[in-house]
């Protein structure tokens, strides 16, 4: 797979606004998701990566980061963490 960090960076680019985001950035701590851009990332993510994402899934911490988020993106698709 390619590296989806790319990708998730141009969306909140887009629809949150962020100007650059470093792979490591909090992006809940500096504001740049909220929780209802949580769940436009999560249709993202969805939609983008071919994925499901449970309920039971949605805990902050695997999308904390670009970087914690494209490790959640690998584990699902088979790839490891």
């Amino acid at each position: 797979m390619t590296d989806p960090v790319p990708e998730l960076r141009a969306f909140l680019q887009r629809y949150a606004a962020a100007a650059d985001v470093g792979a490591e950035q909090d992006l809940f701590a500096t504001g740049v998701v909220d929780s209802l851009q949580l769940i436009e990332l999560m249709v993202f993510i969805e939609r983008t990566f071919a994925i499901k994402v449970r309920a039971d899934e949605l805990d902050r911490d695997r999308f904390r980061t670009l970087a914690a988020t494209a490790r959640f993106i690998a584990a699902k698709r088979g790839e490891g963490a």
